[in-house]
């Protein structure tokens, strides 16, 4: 992604943030709030009921993201998400949807993900469930992974290992577990 995309982005964010909290004289949250937050200093950027969706260049979704607040620090190029919803998008259709209680979104617009994460392929029938205490989403390889535990749920079969990758650029993704694999199945 080039630096002019995405200095454009961020002015979108800007200004949406500003007429927010100009239409609705809402305040930000105190300093003692933003302490208890990961990253030490205060936000150069605070949203709060954050509803963003982001577009290719051809104009099309690619990714929606809500979240309860949005602070953004630009010296450490990175954002706190607190109970994300993201949702990607491919060719129109929501193919996964990842909540938990927090994110970090870096500059190279990649997301970690933590506590709690809830990673669901929306058009996999039955919908494919992967629970797990941590999932980072590249945004420039399109991969989802973790070296957690994870556990997936789809319909009546359950597995469960130590870490995951999934190539979200294959038109059907394949997840790849990495190692103590286990399998249940409960038949009909």
């Amino acid at each position: 992604m080039d630096r002019t995309y995405r200095l454009t982005l961020w002015l979108i964010i800007i200004c949406a943030a500003v007429l927010y909290l100009w239409v609705n004289n809402h305040p930000g949250k105190s300093d003692s709030q933003v302490e208890n937050a990961e990253i030490e200093n205060t936000p150069d950027l605070y949203i709060t009921d954050m509803d963003l969706t982001r577009y290719s260049i051809d104009g099309i979704a690619n990714m929606h993201t809500k979240a309860d607040t949005f602070s953004y620090y630009e010296e450490e190029g990175e954002g706190l998400l607190s109970w994300p919803h993201v949702i990607l998008i491919d060719d129109e259709i929501e193919t996964w949807k990842i909540e938990s209680r927090r994110a970090v979104i870096h500059d190279n617009e990649d997301i970690e993900f933590f506590t709690d994460v809830v990673a669901k392929k929306m058009d996999a029938v039955p919908i494919l469930i992967v629970n797990s205490d941590y999932i980072k989403y590249s945004n420039s390889t399109n991969f989802i992974s973790t070296q957690t535990p994870v556990e997936i749920t789809q319909g009546k079969q359950v597995v469960n290992a130590i870490g995951m990758t999934v190539n979200l650029n294959q038109t059907e993704p394949v997840i790849d577990l990495l190692t103590e694999v286990t399998f249940s199945y409960e038949p009909s």
